[in-house]
């Protein structure tokens, strides 16, 4: 017996993040502006997604060089499960923005209820 599976998904929105209004911009800047070794993130863009899994609105993160191009995707999975260990900004600052410095393009999203 055969089984497969198919989710209707879509994102929903892709939000652009501005980091100086956001809880880790504290750890990255003095006198609001980047410290020396946070200047890298000059160079990527942060967004806030909200997606569709079937029927369920699901929040994530996108994190992508700020020069256009193709580039590869890492999609980043979490561990944890419900709320535990749950994805936010500074998760996705501190686990994975070194690698989007790099050139890639890193999608991560927070799991179903």
């Amino acid at each position: 017996m055969t089984f497969s599976f198919y989710q209707n998904g879509k994102i929903l929105s892709q939000k652009l993040v501005s980091l100086p209004y956001t809880e880790i911009w504290e750890g990255v800047s003095k006198n609001d502006q980047l410290i020396s070794e946070f200047g890298y993130l000059r160079n990527l863009d942060f967004y806030q997604l909200l997606h569709e899994s079937d029927s369920i609105s699901i929040k994530g993160f996108n994190i992508e060089p700020k020069i256009s191009g193709k580039y590869p995707v890492v999609i980043f999975n979490r561990g944890g499960n419900r709320n535990f260990a749950e994805l936010n900004l500074s998760t996705m600052h501190f686990y994975t923005s070194k690698l989007a410095e790099q050139g890639y393009i890193i999608i991560a999203s927070n799991y179903r209820d």
